[in-house]
């Protein structure tokens, strides 16, 4: 894999010091630990998981549920990570095993779609499995 997770989150921290506007510096720290709370896999946050933190993990992990998840996902992360798209499929079908939501809204709005988008990946698989 070409970049870790936490390299991306440490780049967001770093942009978020350098452009971060005066008024909102009294909320850096706050802000920081939401967007360390996104890096995947996701760490237990327990009991101690902000509506902030529920919200923007499950925006991030709404992702595949977008009509061009195929392009962003399969094909953008395939050459970020270097790895086939058909690799990517794969791990894919293994993140769509364990994804989870944490907001009510993730919840409705998202947590009945994952059965039906694990079907679609394992056809896709299917259809351009290599062997």
């Amino acid at each position: 894999m070409k970049s870790d997770d936490a390299d991306n989150i440490e780049t967001a921290v770093t942009a978020l010091s350098v452009y971060l506007l005066e008024e909102d510096r009294p909320y850096q720290n706050d802000i920081v630990e939401i967007l360390r709370s996104t890096q995947y896999p996701h760490a237990d946050l327990g009991g101690n998981i902000s509506l902030e933190q529920s919200i923007l993990r499950d925006a991030d992990m709404s992702q595949c549920f977008s009509p061009a998840w195929i392009g962003d996902i399969i094909g953008g992360m395939a050459e970020e990570m270097g790895v086939t798209p058909y690799t990517r499929l794969v791990q894919q079908l293994t993140f769509l095993e364990q994804v989870t939501f944490h907001s009510n809204f993730g919840k409705t709005t998202y947590g009945g779609l994952v059965e039906a988008k694990k079907n679609e990946t394992i056809a896709l698989i299917m259809i351009v499995n290599p062997f």
